[in-house]
């Protein structure tokens, strides 16, 4: 059975039979889907074909579907097709096995995948009238599932940036312009055996997966960014209540009032496992109205309010700025600052 409050599988014999198959992995080949989707695009305006370029994204990620089950999918978006980019149904599933995240599953798992691309950056995709189409390739998801196709580290250690040099010493250093300093031939093996004397960047520790895409074509996926801004942002709120000897059951009815005006379903209960205060995990939809919205004068003095309010709706603006395809750079990176 599924719960759909816990979104996990608690049925026996469903964990039994999924269990089965780790180690296992249903493909679908991305040929197959682009030739088949070609058609449409080229009638919707989405492909012109005078200018015979698909710009690819691959994505990535793992799910918990309950303690002893769980499943990682990949897929694939046409980024020409911006109007449908945000939509499930436009994102097509190339691979889909139960296990984990873990870099030498992977490497397994995406081979046959791997040689699929290669073969269509280097030869294109070869349509039904004899057109050939040059296929670029791009890279983007969180940032674990990103650091492991990147072979990288871990985000909490010193070298932590996949395209980046600095260390954990240079952030919030605001004074240096930061630039993309690595590129996909220094984390090739095959470069290290032509040049000797040549060491990986720090932070690499294995040969990259999709080495077929270059540093500068993965991105971190901005929804994920934003989520994590917010769950830092909200600890915070929560941590500062409670310091102050606030965090009562009246302030709690005023988050679940406010949270309710704003159109957020939110609850506190107490989880009696670890005798703490628990609450709704809520959704990206729900946290951008939060951020956009939630006026924190209701739960502290208006000074304080204030300052609050105003690193959210910034963070906020950030966040709409960095989805926007107008926004200019170098104000961005000010912006930040």
């Amino acid at each position: 059975m599924y719960d759909r409050n816990s979104n996990t599988i608690n049925d026996s014999e469903v964990i039994k039979d999924v269990l089965k198959y780790i180690g296992k992995a249903e493909y679908r080949k991305i040929k197959d889907i682009l030739l088949f989707i070609l058609p449409g695009l080229i009638n919707q305006n989405v492909l012109n074909p005078n200018d015979l370029t698909i710009h690819l994204q691959l994505s990535g990620d793992g799910q918990n579907v309950g303690k002893k089950v769980k499943h990682v999918m990949i897929t694939c978006v046409i980024l020409n097709d911006i109007m449908n980019i945000q939509k499930s149904n436009y994102h097509y599933t190339i691979i889909l096995y139960p296990s984990i995240e873990k870099y030498e599953i992977l490497q397994e798992v995406i081979t046959p995948m791997i040689n699929k691309l290669n073969d269509l950056v280097i030869n294109g995709l070869k349509d039904s009238t004899g057109k050939i189409w040059k296929i670029k390739l791009y890279f983007s998801s969180d940032w674990k599932f990103l650091s492991i196709i990147l072979s990288f580290n871990a985000s909490n250690v010193n070298y932590f940036c996949p395209w980046y040099l600095y260390t954990k010493k240079n952030i919030g250093n605001k004074n240096k312009v930061y630039t993309i300093e690595k590129n996909m031939n220094q984390l090739n093996p095959a470069f290290f055996n032509h040049h000797s004397s040549e060491k990986p960047p720090l932070g690499h520790i294995k040969p990259p997966l999709l080495k077929i895409i270059p540093l500068d074509y993965y991105i971190a996926d901005e929804l994920h960014i934003m989520l994590r801004i917010w769950d830092r942002l909200w600890l915070l709120v929560l941590q500062e209540l409670k310091v102050q000897n606030w965090f009562n059951d009246l302030i709690r009815a005023v988050i679940i009032t406010k949270m309710r005006r704003i159109s957020v379903t939110f609850q506190f209960w107490q989880d009696q496992e670890i005798q703490s205060w628990a609450h709704t995990s809520l959704m990206g939809g729900d946290k951008e109205a939060v951020l956009k919205s939630f006026d924190f004068r209701v739960i502290f003095n208006e000074e304080r309010a204030l300052l609050i309010n105003c690193l959210w709706r910034d963070f906020y603006q950030l966040y709409k700025d960095m989805k926007s395809k107008e926004t200019d750079p170098t104000q961005f990176a000010n912006k930040a600052k």
